[in-house]
């Protein structure tokens, strides 16, 4: 998933110079690590030496976060031509296995004229899985290889196991009882209105909470 602005890459924006950019690929396959960038240059960033790649390599869809809990796609686009030439990295990634694998994407942003030597801050960063591989090929366009990456798998319609408690509730606001007769283990019925130690799950209570109540007072 997508990751804030940090504080420098912000302040650095709020400026309004002109600021280089380069987006980082750190690339898990289980041959080991592959370093990319879209430099035209050879890079060493955080200790890791990045393979320039220049327009090879690009960005083909929008970061984003969402509400929901579903997977966020992201393509990256290669050039297709490079499959075929030996030792490239588009072939290398190819050839070995990526599936499943992690992949991080971020963006840092340099001072102008440095060469990139000086980063100012990591302006975007990007945590997900490669999901698929597919041929883009459009008449009269150059060939290219698609890598589909996924923002995470999430768990979102498992069966939850554990109900909401009297203690959940209480740890939020002591004095709200709501939940006193709430069974323990899930799927029972809650007989609203019976002394909780009818209910499954639930130990007995000390006498003033015999009856369901707010705040547990008995009804007047």
């Amino acid at each position: 998933m997508p990751r804030p602005l940090t504080t420098a890459g912000r302040a650095a924006i709020a400026t309004g110079k002109t600021i280089s950019s380069i987006w980082f690929f750190d690339i898990t396959t289980d041959e080991g690590m592959m370093y990319l960038c879209d430099s035209v240059y050879g890079l060493t960033y955080n200790g890791k030496t990045y393979l320039p790649m220049g327009d090879q390599i690009q960005l083909n869809g929008e970061l984003k976060t969402g509400v929901d809990l579903v997977p966020e796609p992201f393509p990256v686009m290669f050039n297709g031509e490079e499959q075929l030439t030996s030792g490239s990295p588009i072939r290398n990634l190819l050839t070995r296995t990526w599936w499943q694998r992690q992949v991080y994407i971020y963006q840092v942003l340099f001072e102008p004229a440095s060469n990139w030597q000086t980063p100012i801050a990591i302006h975007y960063q990007w945590y997900g899985f490669m999901d698929t591989i597919e041929d883009a090929v459009d008449e009269g366009k150059p060939s290219g290889i698609i890598l589909n990456c996924e923002s995470g798998i999430f768990r979102a319609r498992g069966k939850n196991l554990r109900t909401y408690t009297d203690k959940d509730q209480t740890e939020i606001n002591p004095i709200d009882r709501c939940f006193l007769n709430t069974p323990l283990k899930p799927f029972q019925n809650i007989p609203f209105g019976e002394a909780n130690w009818k209910v499954a799950g639930a130990d007995a209570p000390p006498a003033q909470y015999t009856y369901y109540g707010y705040n547990g007072r008995a009804p007047s």
